[in-house]
């Protein structure tokens, strides 16, 4: 508890044991310690009968915080309405969806969140329950949160608890679970967690709870019957032997050694007495379940019918519904006491009694208005008394009644836990039409637990639904039908059993009537494939189905002049268009046309990754598409491409005209979820060409914020990924760009966002070489040759613009370390790699200028003259980008000029141009390059026996120095000439 909010602060306390060895009390008691240090101690519990029903225990533990909020006052309310307010926004309605509890705190959500499915909804759902996590855990008011029974947990349960223990950002946050460690297998959801938690090294910190020694059965019964602990060693000897120290089954012994008067308090002799010998000859219970089923047989009739009811519910229930069901006769055990029963009706008796009955006897305990078992084993023991051909019929009865007598308001309140009934009392349900009302029922649970992003327990329940379905049924109940497999195979797509996906979408498309009712699930196999990274094969079935929908690619791909010509054909359209032109164009309204603009979409992502001639493709239909049917959500993003594409081909005016042109689409139709990719294209591409880098900055932040709220992850992690390479090429803090990179990367890897991972590597090996301490000029030539295979095989993939950015990037680090034939090397390879594609890294002139300083450092210790040769071209590429208002370059190109003029031995125009290029980088807050221009200056009055040149070696220290290059300081210091 004192770690908490510590830079070692621990993050998650896990305790296994067997049951009843008493994990759960161990928290319990030191639960008092956690809430006098001002700590939010929340908890919930997984029910094995409702293990069905997602964030069940997560939403018992906020349901405990929103109580304690409310209690504390308005003044508490308000604070914490506002910090969630703040973190989360228009969204919140996402959070109340799934905790409707906290609408305690937050209020109903006034506006509607951004409608959208499948693993972009769970995304959405993860990035948001982090950010409201951050919002309510303080320094000064942390939070516990304590899950017991984690071995029935669900998958995203167990993913939201791993998120939250391995994101850096969530601070002031302890996770305690327990969980049975004989029923955690390797597949099961806490085990993965635990296996990818190690892997992010989570701090986690394992307790095992075992049986207790004989020793310590002794010193309990001795507390508990305030006896010497000599006087009851024979006691406590005969307790340990038949209850071998299991903590539970200890005290429940007791307990029925006191029920048989074997253990008394003699009033006589003021002390407790026990019979030994009948102690020794009781025999020896299996376990607590045993035990107690006999204690319950004991009870009265009413009380046993109560108990097993609950047990059939789960481990617990709320009052309301308890009584509700325990009014129908239907429900009651038939071997009660019939006369009893109708007496107690009479009397209108209030069942309350017996769960009274209960409380005493120490089986239950009340919390709120919910009735709970102690212990699981007390669960087990009451529903092993209902006979196992009898169970069926029980839960049968008690989903139908739930149904029947809960308000209509309260159904959904209630609908997880009335289709688990009745799904366990299904083989019972034999009349067609009730079949097919079951089946139904899973659907509308189904879509239920898929707007909680819980896709494993939606799969399931539409799975039963299928189940349900009688033969024939895609003739007598199509709709049906084709409502559960389609969203089988989406849920299954998001759980990633992609054979299950081919499988049922293959059954939908054979069996679907009309296309429409296809091309849902046929975007759902697309993805699949897409996940498998087989996107040939997903770009294939794409262009078979718009080919159905009328719409036409060629095929096989034109010569790349064609495509050229074409695609310049298609952007002069728009180029020449202004934006009151194109707000008046129709909205598209063609569905089949809608569709195909959904799938160019989707497809244009593989292309991307995988071909550049079929972006150029897909890209042209989707804007020819627009300028014959309209604009639509699709259109903007198609735009913001065309956008992107046109900086490679250095078309910067007709780029930001374009630009701007998806961002008025997007304005006009408030299409949100398309936000990312349109600040994306635009502030990674055509505006930093024609802005400050940092304008940049806060556009892609809210690229990556919104995408992350609306679960368009791709675009998020790509928009994190050009922030961290922008801010890296415009010269920000390095501790700070580490800090992105350790925080934008680990949600890469938590969102399996490999590809993105992948393009800040370069960035990553960049800061960590520039930053080390310890400056080894080895270090970054056996990096870069551990590096050649893997790069080698990434070009083999087609991943040529990540390899020629990592063949950049070592080449930069190698020029700023003096490694001046290593970042020759690198130059080479990168357009050994860039002449294999059309498109080229777009990296704001950066190439040029880093290519031609290689150069001409090359130059000056080869006396070679073909270095120079390139250098006057790079520097007319960099006087053009200028020239169309590029604010970036000025320091860059008068910083090449100096050096090539210090290279024709013309030094007074050399160091003029040294001087001006250090005053440009000191106007742009280039600290990086500020520094460079200052040890080249340095190194050039050295060279010429100028005394200032000491003066900019230490400015050129003092500012590496600033921009967190220790290692480049260190080098600087042992390579010093003077």
């Amino acid at each position: 508890c004192n770690r908490i909010g510590r830079p070692d602060e621990l993050k998650m306390v896990l305790i296994s044991g067997y049951s009843g060895v008493g994990k759960s009390v161990m928290v319990r008691h030191a639960e008092k310690r956690f809430k006098d240090n001002d700590v939010y101690f929340i908890s919930g519990k997984f029910d094995e009968l409702q293990n069905m029903e997602p964030l069940s225990a997560i939403d018992s533990a906020f349901t405990e915080y929103s109580k304690c909020i409310v209690q504390q006052g308005e003044k508490s309310l308000l604070q914490k309405r506002e910090a969630i307010m703040e973190a989360i926004g228009t969204d919140v309605g996402v959070l109340t969806e799934a905790f409707p509890c906290l609408c305690q705190i937050i209020g109903k959500p006034t506006t509607t969140p951004t409608d959208i499915v499948g693993m972009a909804a769970q995304n959405r759902f993860k990035f948001i329950f982090q950010k409201f996590v951050q919002a309510i855990a303080t320094p000064s008011h942390p939070i516990i949160m304590f899950i017991d029974d984690l071995q029935w947990a669900d998958n995203l349960s167990m993913e939201l608890v791993s998120i939250l223990v391995a994101n850096i950002d969530v601070r002031n946050f302890l996770f305690i679970g327990s969980y049975r460690e004989d029923q955690i297998g390797a597949d099961h959801p806490l085990a993965v967690q635990m296996r990818e938690l190690e892997c992010k090294k989570g701090a986690i910190t394992s307790i095992n709870v075992g049986s207790i020694s004989k020793e310590d059965v002794n010193d309990l019964i001795s507390d508990t019957i305030q006896t010497p602990s000599e006087l009851t060693q024979p006691l406590s000897d005969a307790v340990y032997k038949k209850t071998s120290g299991k903590p539970l089954l200890v005290i429940r012994f007791l307990h029925s050694l006191w029920d048989e008067e074997l253990l008394q308090f003699s009033l006589e002799s003021k002390s407790w007495t026990w019979d030994i010998d009948a102690i020794d000859s009781k025999e020896i219970c299996d376990g607590v379940v045993e035990l107690m089923s006999k204690k319950i047989l004991q009870l009265p009739h009413g009380c046993q019918d109560t108990l097993k009811l609950l047990a059939c519910l789960g481990s617990k229930c709320n009052e309301s519904t308890l009584k509700l069901l325990m009014t129908d006769e239907r429900i009651s055990d038939q071997k009660s006491d019939l006369k009893t029963r109708q007496k107690d009706k009479e009397k209108e008796i209030d069942y309350s009694l017996w769960l009274r009955s209960a409380l005493e006897e120490g089986l239950l305990k009340k919390e709120g208005q919910c009735w709970m078992f102690v212990h699981n084993q007390i669960q087990y023991a009451a529903y092993s008394l209902i006979p196992e051909k009898k169970r069926g019929h029980l839960h049968k009865q008690v989903g139908y009644l739930l149904l029947d007598r809960v308000p209509d308001n309260q159904v959904e309140e209630v609908l997880f836990m009335a289709v688990d009934q009745l799904n366990r009392g299904s083989m019972f349900i034999e009349e067609t039409y009730k079949r097919v009302e079951l089946a139904k029922l899973n659907l509308r649970a189904g879509e239920k637990a898929m707007s909680l992003a819980a896709f494993l327990s939606a799969a399931s329940y539409l799975k039963v639904g299928i189940g349900m379905l009688c033969d024939g049924h895609w003739e007598s109940h199509y709709d049906l039908s084709l409502r559960l497999y389609s969203l089988y195979a989406e849920t299954e797509y998001c759980n990633g059993h992609f054979q299950e996906v081919g499988h049922f979408a293959g059954l939908v498309i054979k069996q679907a009537k009309e296309l429409q009712s296809k091309i849902r699930v046929h975007m759902t196999l697309i993805k699949a494939l897409g996940a498998q990274n087989k996107l040939v094969d997903a770009m294939g079935i794409g262009f078979t189905i718009l080919t159905q929908l009328g719409v036409q690619c060629p095929s096989p791909l034109p010569e790349s002049h064609v495509i050229f010509e074409e695609f310049t054909k298609t952007w002069k359209f728009f180029a020449n268009r202004t934006n009151v032109e194109l707000l008046s164009l129709n909205m598209m309204d063609d569905n089949d046309i809608l569709d195909a603009m959904k799938i160019l979409h989707l497809l244009s992502l593989y292309a991307y990754l995988s071909s550049q001639e079929h972006l150029y493709i897909i890209n042209i239909t989707m804007l020819k598409l627009t300028m014959q049917y309209g604009v639509c959500n699709e259109s903007c993003a198609a735009l913001a491409v065309c956008s992107f594409m046109l900086v490679g081909t250095e078309n910067f005016k007709e780029s930001e005209h374009i630009a701007y042109l998806a961002m008025t689409i997007l304005e006009k139709l408030e299409a949100k979820e398309f936000l990312p990719q349109v600040l994306l294209c635009g502030f990674s591409g055509i505006f930093c060409y024609t802005k400050q880098f940092k304008r940049s900055f806060e556009p892609l932040l809210r690229s990556y914020q919104v995408g992350m709220q609306t679960g368009g992850i791709q675009y998020a992690m790509a928009s994190a990924s050009r922030l961290i390479i922008i801010s890296f090429i415009a010269g920000q803090n390095l501790e700070e760009i580490d800090r992105d990179i350790k925080t934008f990367g680990g949600q890469m890897i938590e969102y399996k966002q490999f590809i993105m991972h992948r393009m800040i590597f370069p960035i990553k090996h960049a800061v960590l070489n520039l930053s080390t301490s310890s400056y080894d000029p080895s270090f970054l030539v056996r990096q870069v040759k551990e590096q050649k295979d893997e790069l080698a095989q990434s070009s083999g993939k087609k991943h040529f613009v990540a390899t020629s950015e990592t063949y950049f990037f070592y080449g930069v680090v190698a020029y700023m370390f003096g490694e001046y034939a290593l970042a020759a090397e690198m130059v080479e390879k990168r357009r050994e790699v860039d002449a294999k594609v059309l498109r080229r890294p777009i990296l704001y002139g950066m190439v040029a200028f880093y290519d031609a300083l290689t150069f001409l450092a090359m130059a000056r210790i080869t006396s070679h003259y073909k270095w120079g040769v390139e250098v006057s071209s790079s520097i007319s590429v960099l006087e053009k980008f200028i020239q169309g208002g590029n604010p970036n370059l000025e320091n860059k190109v008068y910083l090449l000029k100096a050096e090539a003029k210090s290279l024709l031995d013309e030094k007074e125009d050399a160091l003029v141009m040294y001087e001006m290029a250090i005053a440009a980088a000191n106007n742009n807050a280039f600290i990086h390059e500020h520094a460079i221009a200052s040890e080249r200056l340095a190194d050039f009055l050295f060279q010429n026996d100028d005394p200032r040149a000491s003066h900019f070696y230490g400015e050129a220290h003092r500012l590496y120095l600033q921009w967190g290059a220790l290692g480049k300081c260190e080098q600087l210091c042992k390579n010093l000439p003077i």
